[in-house]
């Protein structure tokens, strides 16, 4: 596939979450099943377990560019969703990010902007603060796991340092 393919995969993945979260769409949950079954495969975890894996600890698959641009869909599908569809689908987004480290990645080289993990962390993070902001409820759940997801990375910094 050329990269203009991709872009387009990629703008009508994003449209599509734009309309399944419109709330005039009366989408049913056979379609939002479907957009999720086209994510990469993610154990979820209790939102109370704060705990971010590393690959020593497990390896649970590839994240290729066409992977990232079906979570990136899903999570504005999320931020944009009503307030029981945000709920339902943050434990999710959550498992996604707490996952982050583990997955492999595709060796992608784009013309421009961010490399496949940079966008995607992007992604995941920026999302889950906009649910944060969205959902009170959620927001100290989701805070704790943002913080140790940052400490969990500066750890794999230093280990990849020392290692040097």
């Amino acid at each position: 596939m050329k990269g203009l393919d991709y872009d387009l995969h990629s703008r009508i993945l994003v449209s599509l979450a734009g309309v399944l979260a419109d709330s005039r769409a009366k989408t049913t949950v056979d379609e939002v099943e479907r957009l999720i079954s086209k994510c990469i495969t993610v154990p979820i975890v209790p939102m109370e377990d704060i705990t971010v894996f590393t690959s020593s600890e497990v390896s649970i698959g590839r994240m290729t560019y066409r992977y990232q641009q079906t979570l990136d869909a899903l999570v504005k599908y999320t931020v944009h969703a009503e307030d029981s569809k945000q709920v339902e689908l943050v434990p999710r987004i959550l498992s996604y990010l707490k996952h982050l480290p583990v997955y492999e990645w595709d060796d992608i080289i784009l013309p421009k902007g961010y490399t496949t993990p940079d966008s995607t962390t992007y992604t995941l993070i920026s999302g889950l603060l906009d649910l944060a902001f969205q959902q009170p409820e959620l927001e100290e759940i989701i805070y704790k796991t943002l913080w140790n997801y940052g400490r969990c990375i500066i750890d794999l910094i230093n280990t990849s340092n020392s290692k040097r």
